[in-house]
């Protein structure tokens, strides 16, 4: 009797635990908690703890992109108790609230963060129409519509809930950082790491600041031994071997730099001697294929130079900068006797640090605390904040103008651009990116520049790239990064710059190679077609426009003027004669052509008419563009005259300078014009409005090629100085 009871409960429990285990399978699957619902596939997970004090653009956190349009509403207003979840792979979201959700809560909550929705026919919750809603308990996913199944829950790491946000990293080793957000106007983060970054901490401004000089453009200091744990050096590296407690990498004029200590038993010359191959300079102190960190030198071929700044070790790739750091050296042009720029660069961060980046887009210390490595950034030395009311000192007076100078490898030959970005294009194969007192980017062409390089819209979306040939290579260059763009460079024997035109919302482009003929190129950088030219010796661009309703490009040979059918890619008639070197004005009727030959500046149509429009002993002339409208400039020494692309007179500055080398004009996005001209003999330029008034008493330095451009509502003229740019800032009274 008692087996049969017995046997009966041990089955009743039995289809319990078989109830409950189904359960409890089919209830983990459909849980949303992020435990369950986050993987190593998601990257990082940002969880914003505190949304009212969180600025989403100072996280170092990239939200996907498919998702980003509901993570930006979700942040511009505050839900009570929120906190939410944010992965940086996938499309996916979680909201977390001490409250059960429901399609009540769940509408509310919506609203209030202005994020259209509605219910489907199914009852689903649809989110700005590409994004489904899913909550269970206390946690709402949007996602979307991803096959999210819930899993074992992840094991995550430690993080702090108080803090304003928080970085997960579910990879192993597992580490979070914690972020907080101060009212003082600093970001400090915590995070948690091996022993391994056990490091000491230094005054780096005690150590260095007195040997650095004043106008160093970038600022990056390492520990020794935290250098060393963050691969930044190895412990074979003569740098590690001689250093006894840290560097300061920076750029100074358009040169990387390091600066180090060194243990006084070892002489740096003599390691890297002992270390260097038969390609050393020892009479220019110079080292080649010797590797002091991760990224310096760039190139292990062209090596660095060496030499002493009091009793610290000085390298520099570039001879003139190590020269030029000792002058200012000796001269007392150092950081430390300049307050401004060292609190710029020392600021309200701690004072002993491990890392130290400053001078940047980032501004952050790194100071390590037994397992603890604390990340303090300093977001408050942003453009738009004032830097006097952060070092609660008063600013100083602004001097009347201030200038910047970068070193280039090659002479220059002209410059480009007149935003915020310059361009300074090489007599050779080299073009330097300037911007906002730094060198954005530089590069080595493969070949010889052929003719002018220019900025074009391929896209037609006001983003510019610089299109750019040479003897053996088309370019079309990101202005910003400094990288090729589409399938470019393309490899082509070119004897005339490239152009470029639209037809049928695409960009093109035409080239003439060494075989005499005319390549059409796609604006991916594939070559379309070849047509072999009757005109040779082609040295201009050749042009485009329409004629009646074929697409006709000229061409200018030596001599011949050749017209071409690219609809039907076939030669067409021979135009009348057109010297070569000529600029081009685009216009309803074709084209109009200037050509200075002699002392005469004449003007020529595609009928053959010629007419002078202007004379004398010195007359330079120059292309402009006003937004994107063509302008044709030239200055005779009295005045500085501007045409349009019928070739009228649109505007004429009194200038009255006898020895012109060049000039500049440019329209300011108030519309006002400012006229530049480089007088030869002395080497300065004046700066004039354009009725011909000075618009500074002062003159500025500059030889060679003069351009003005405006930053941030700032004027700024660009010049060059042997194998130096210079640019000159405040320079209107």
């Amino acid at each position: 009797m008692f087996g049969r009871y017995f046997l009966m409960l041990l089955s009743l429990v039995s289809l319990g635990w078989i109830v409950f285990v189904g359960y409890d399978l089919l209830d983990r699957r459909d849980r949303i908690s992020p435990n369950h619902v986050f993987t190593v596939k998601d990257g990082e997970i940002l969880i914003i703890n505190r949304s009212d004090e969180v600025q989403a653009e100072d996280l170092d956190f990239s939200v996907n992109e498919q998702i980003k349009p509901v993570f930006d509403n979700l942040m511009k207003r505050v839900f009570q108790n929120e906190r939410i979840y944010v992965s940086e792979k996938r499309p996916l979201i979680i909201v977390e609230l001490a409250r059960i959700w429901n399609a009540d809560l769940v509408s509310d909550y919506l609203m209030t963060k202005q994020l259209e929705h509605h219910f489907s026919k199914d009852g689903e919750i649809v989110v700005m129409k590409n994004f489904q809603v899913r909550f269970k308990k206390n946690h709402l996913l949007i996602s979307t519509g991803l096959k999210i199944e819930a899993h074992e829950a992840e094991t995550w790491p430690l993080w702090d809930g108080k803090a304003s946000a928080s970085i997960i990293h579910l990879k192993k080793p597992l580490k979070s950082t914690n972020i907080y957000f101060k009212d003082d106007g600093t970001v400090s983060y915590q995070t948690k790491y091996g022993p391994l970054l056990h490091c000491r901490k230094i005054d780096d401004y005690d150590y260095f600041a007195q040997f650095l000089p004043s106008k160093l453009e970038s600022y990056h200091f390492y520990e020794k031994e935290f250098a060393q744990k963050s691969k930044v050096i190895s412990q074979s590296s003569p740098i590690y071997q001689w250093m006894e407690d840290g560097m300061v990498l920076f750029q100074y004029e358009g040169a990387s730099c390091i600066l180090s200590d060194y243990n006084k038993s070892i002489d740096p010359m003599q390691m890297l001697l002992s270390d260097s191959d038969e390609s050393t300079d020892m009479m220019g102190n110079r080292f080649r294929n010797i590797q002091l960190t991760k990224d310096f030198p760039r190139k292990l071929s062209e090596g660095f130079y060496i030499g002493k700044v009091g009793d610290k070790v000085l390298v520099s790739d570039k001879k003139e900068a190590l020269e030029r750091i000792m002058a200012d050296y000796q001269l007392g042009n150092t950081l430390a006797l300049d307050g401004e720029k060292a609190t710029e660069v020392y600021g309200k961060m701690p004072k002993k640090v491990s890392e130290r980046l400053a001078l940047d887009k980032d501004f952050y210390t790194l100071s390590s605390y037994k397992n603890l490595l604390i990340r303090t950034g300093l977001y408050s030395f942003e453009k738009d904040t004032d830097l006097a009311d952060i070092r609660n000192e008063e600013p100083e007076d602004k001097p009347e103008h201030e200038n910047s100078s970068f070193s280039t490898g090659q002479e220059t030959a002209y410059i480009l651009g007149n935003g915020n970005i310059i361009f300074a294009i090489g007599k050779q194969n080299e073009i330097v990116a300037l911007s906002n007192k730094k060198q954005l980017w530089k590069v080595t062409l493969d070949g010889t520049i052929i003719g002018r390089a220019k900025l074009v819209d391929i896209n037609e979306n006001g983003k510019q790239q610089l299109l750019v040939s040479t003897d053996r290579k088309i370019y079309v260059i990101n202005t910003q990064t400094g990288g090729n763009v589409n399938e470019f460079p393309l490899a082509l024997n070119c004897q005339n710059p490239v152009s470029t035109y639209r037809w049928n919302g695409k960009s093109n482009f035409l080239a003439v190679n060494t075989n005499n003929e005319l390549v059409q190129i796609d604006e991916n950088g594939r070559v379309l077609r070849r047509l072999k030219l009757s005109a040779s010796q082609v040295s201009d661009e050749v042009d485009v426009y329409k004629n009646g309703k074929t697409l006709t490009a000229v061409v200018t040979g030596k001599n011949k003027v050749q017209s071409v059918d690219l609809d039907r890619n076939r030669n067409g008639k021979n135009l009348s004669f057109l010297p070569q070197n000529h600029f081009q004005l685009k216009n309803d009727n074709g084209y109009l052509y200037f050509s200075l030959e002699g002392n005469t500046l004449n003007k020529y149509t595609l009928q053959g008419q010629k007419t002078a429009v202007a004379s004398g002993k010195k007359l330079k002339v120059k292309k402009l563009y006003r937004g994107k409208e063509q302008l044709l400039a030239y200055c005779d020494g009295i005045s500085v005259v501007l045409l349009d692309k019928m070739g009228n007179t649109v505007q004429r500055t009194p200038v009255n300078m006898g020895d012109v080398e060049d000039f500049d004009v440019i329209t300011s996005r108030s519309g006002t014009v400012y006229v530049a001209v480089l007088e030869g003999i002395e080497n300065n330029i004046y700066l004039f409005g354009a009725s011909g008034q000075k618009l500074s008493e002062q003159s500025f330095e500059g030889k060679g090629s003069v351009k003005l451009s405006e930053e941030q509502g700032e004027i700024v003229i660009t010049s060059t100085l042997d194998r130096n740019i210079i640019q000159h800032y405040g320079v209107v009274d």
